[in-house]
């Protein structure tokens, strides 16, 4: 069922496309105009003060990760979300399963607990957080079981807002294993990808392949009238049904419904990431130095951890 059938239903297959579709791998712009029609994906989206927004200075990652203090890490990342409100920009936390990306420790066990205080600090706080299940850099087996421990660590008990994975097997492997029914992100790198993702249900795809748009939009509507031939066929007898699906799970056709699908999902996210911008009053505000109506949060509740934070990170150092 979609929530924005009259609105998808009047757009162009191209204006689709391209609200599944970006050329940056972690930020979104399409070229349909809607209120909110452009987010990033970083690891720290609220890193720089301005006059008008006050931010704490937490400690590094690696020193939080020093104190062992996984209830204080997880307060940490809920106070940060909670700051990162009334930023000029969407606020969409990336937590990858890297060990040298996230740099946190080296042993997975730390690195898995942490990411999972992370994510449901971020949370709690009301933030809205990607998932980056990413291949250790040479890609062996062990170093990509070892991925594997810190995602399955990092995600027990924990829903984040969406997954950015590699690979059409990494996005069926994901929503079995881990029973994850929201956003997906992944990469193409071939207009042949693009359409298995689409097929297995990706909500964004990471275009790599040097193919224009509009040769894009060509080979995804020729695989669009292969599908409902293939639909005609099937009901006039022509093939039958082990033949239509081998012709879906090869890429010869495409469903539109997952297009559709798929588009809905990500106005679905524009909507809640502008409502998610705005300034939540999840706690009460305090003021450190002016007075508290200027406040957008406890600023001195938020002082307070942050001191005690690096104070046991040093220590354990």
């Amino acid at each position: 069922m979609l929530k924005h059938h009259d609105l998808i239903f009047s757009l162009s297959l191209k204006e689709r496309l391209s609200l599944i579709t970006t050329r940056e791998k972690y930020h979104f712009k399409n070229g349909v105009k809607f209120d909110l029609d452009t987010f990033s994906i970083e690891k720290e989206p609220g890193v720089i003060n301005s006059s008008d927004h006050k931010l704490t200075y937490y400690p590094s990652d690696k020193l939080l990760a020093s104190s062992f203090d996984f209830p204080l890490i997880n307060k940490i990342y809920k106070y940060k979300a909670i700051e990162s409100k009334g930023l000029d920009k969407t606020v969409f936390y990336n937590v990858s399963t890297s060990l040298k990306k996230e740099n946190i420790s080296e042993d997975y066990l730390v690195s898995g607990l942490f990411l999972n205080s992370k994510i449901s600090g971020l949370k709690e706080g009301d933030g809205i957080v990607n998932v980056e299940k990413t291949f250790a850099v040479t890609k062996t087996s062990f170093e990509n079981e070892i991925r594997d421990e810190v995602i399955d660590i990092g995600l027990k008990g924990e829903t984040p807002d969406c997954m950015m994975v590699e690979s059409v097997d990494d996005l069926i492997d994901a929503k079995n294993k881990y029973k994850f029914d929201r956003l997906f992100i992944a990469t193409a790198h071939t207009m042949e990808e693009a359409v298995n993702l689409i097929n297995n249900g990706v909500t964004l795809i990471n275009v790599e392949f040097n193919n224009s748009d509009e040769e894009f939009v060509s080979f995804i509507m020729d695989k669009i009238l292969g599908y409902r031939r293939a639909s005609r066929d099937i009901k006039d007898k022509r093939i039958d049904q082990s033949k239509f699906v081998q012709m879906f799970d090869e890429g010869f056709i495409v469903n539109e419904d997952n297009i559709n699908q798929a588009v809905d999902n990500i106005i679905n996210l524009l909507e809640y990431l502008k409502d998610n911008s705005l300034v939540q009053r999840i706690e009460k505000p305090r003021s450190i130095d002016f007075s508290d109506a200027e406040a957008n949060f406890d600023e001195v509740l938020h002082d307070n951890y942050a001191y005690l934070a690096a104070k046991e990170g040093i220590v354990l150092l």
